[in-house]
């Protein structure tokens, strides 16, 4: 507007003679003579109000001598604009090239957005897109606020609230408990280090009384203990018997072959307890004769009594002998029809002797329905009082006795 009017101004002069001759030069044929044109060559151009070598008509701000256009028409000169193509900024107050209107954080050139509105920027924020989090202290991947544990990348619940994380706490629902040392399932603070101990796995035969010991149970404080034995698993029909079972030495017998799972609970009466289990598989019984000879002593043999399935059997009324080096032969029948027999040891007493004396033998194993003999040679002199055998997976064992000589096993007197 105050462009037009100037320009009107000295045209107005010029005619009404003001302006100056009509005979004075007008290079650029304006209307406007030399002398007062600013512009004298350029015919779009006569003043120059701000001085900035740019004529009004083209300048943008004439009355602004330090900018000249807009080229985004946001009405802030290309030279005061930062984005002098984009109308939607001016400024870029943190240079971190992105305008002000654009930038959440316009002072902070580390920052532009803030993309869950938590305050924090996205590149400060280590989860940018939950509103709720902004730190992992501990690089676990779960955010501080929600981290129970902020500085323990191993841990982040305490569901219990005991104060122990959820992976280091073998009881995480369980405020009372936090560690199993002896991993039987009961906490530390209820254990107080009782130990079940039902034993060994083992086998037997049918309906055979084998006795059960739980002596063997830890119990460090030395409290009174209360036993109680369950047959928990069993094959199916059978009828086992477990004879006092809530005592520390029950007996198991069984009617019917197969596995057999027992579980022992020892309780000291003080809320803590411990479990145990064994298994014992029952197998058909072995048929099993032997006798005994000493060839320079046949006529003064020792009699024989004992339990079947005992701890062997007693020899009774023997003879000394003279020296070492004294001979016994152990005959062994086996009358199972399928199974071989496997004998781990056969062992012999003397008088002197505390220890069974046992000698590994001749042959290992006896077949079905066959018989097998067993050199035995005594280290030093002294009374024969017991012999006994130790059979694979039955354990000690012995036989019914039909006679004292080979020959009723049918062994060849080739043996002596």
């Amino acid at each position: 507007m105050r462009k037009t009017i100037l320009t009107a101004l000295i045209m107005l002069l010029t005619l009404s003679g003001c302006g100056g001759r009509s005979d004075l030069p007008d290079d650029d044929n304006d209307g406007i003579e030399n002398s007062i044109d600013v512009f004298p060559n350029d015919a779009s151009e006569v003043a120059d109000t701000d001085n900035d070598g740019v004529g009004d008509n083209a300048d943008v701000f004439p009355n602004d001598a330090s900018e000249v256009a807009d080229t985004d028409n946001d009405d802030v000169g290309d030279n005061a604009d930062v984005f002098p193509n984009d109308a939607s900024e001016v400024a870029d107050t943190d240079n971190d090239g992105v305008g002000d209107n654009a930038d959440v954080f316009p002072n902070d050139a580390s920052e532009v957005a803030d993309t869950d509105n938590d305050g924090v920027g996205d590149n400060a924020d280590v989860f940018p897109n939950d509103a709720s989090e902004v730190a992992d202290t501990d690089n676990d991947g779960v955010g501080d606020n929600a981290d129970v544990f902020p500085n323990d990348p191993s841990e982040v619940a305490d569901t219990d609230n005991d104060g122990v994380g959820d992976s280091a706490d073998v009881f995480p629902n369980d405020p009372s408990e936090v560690a199993d040392t002896d991993n039987d399932g009961i906490g530390d603070n209820r254990d107080n280090s009782i130990n079940a101990n039902a034993g060994v796995d083992s086998s037997s035969i049918l309906n055979y009384s084998l006795q059960l010991n739980a002596n063997d149970t830890e119990n460090p404080e030395g409290s009174p203990l209360s036993f109680i034995w369950d047959v928990i698993e069993q094959p199916e029909n059978s009828l086992p018997i477990l004879t006092e079972s809530e005592s520390a030495t029950p007996e198991f017998s069984a009617n019917m072959l197969g596995v057999y799972k027992i579980k022992l609970v020892v309780a000291d009466g003080l809320l803590n307890d411990s479990e145990d289990t064994i298994t014992v598989t029952v197998k058909e019984p072995y048929s099993i004769v032997y006798g005994l000879y000493t060839p320079s002593l046949t006529a003064t043999l020792c009699s024989i009594n004992g339990d079947l399935f005992n701890t062997g059997w007693r020899l009774d009324n023997c003879v000394a002998y003279a020296s070492a080096g004294a001979k016994l032969l152990v005959g062994i029948r086996n009358n199972h029809p399928e199974e071989d027999l496997t004998i781990n040891a056969v062992g012999l007493s003397l008088s002197i002797f505390l220890d069974e004396y046992s000698i590994s033998a001749d042959s290992m194993i006896v077949a079905p329905n066959q018989s097998s003999v067993f050199n035995l040679t005594t280290k030093t002199s002294g009374v024969l009082t017991s012999a006994s055998f130790v059979i694979k997976d039955v354990g000690r064992v012995t036989g019914v006795l039909l006679d004292k000589t080979l020959s009723t096993l049918g062994i060849s007197d080739s043996y002596y």
